[in-house]
């Protein structure tokens, strides 16, 4: 259990850290700082995604033992 958080909690941050470096090198990529929610929602969905996805592999991985 312990982890899976510490995974979480990197990747969290990695998130949230790509996000950042593309708002200070793309042109045209911009996060309202003001609307700090939006930042933290589409942190979240990246998340949700990942384990998702992560679980759905470990699923096939199992079938083909």
């Amino acid at each position: 259990m312990g982890l899976f958080f510490t995974r979480t909690l990197i990747f969290l941050a990695s998130s949230a850290l790509g996000l950042i470096v593309a708002d200070l090198l793309l042109t045209g990529f911009t996060i309202e700082w003001s609307k700090w929610w939006g930042f933290v929602m589409c942190v979240l969905m990246l998340l949700i995604k990942r384990e998702v996805r992560e679980a759905a592999a470990l699923k096939a991985a199992a079938k083909k033992r």
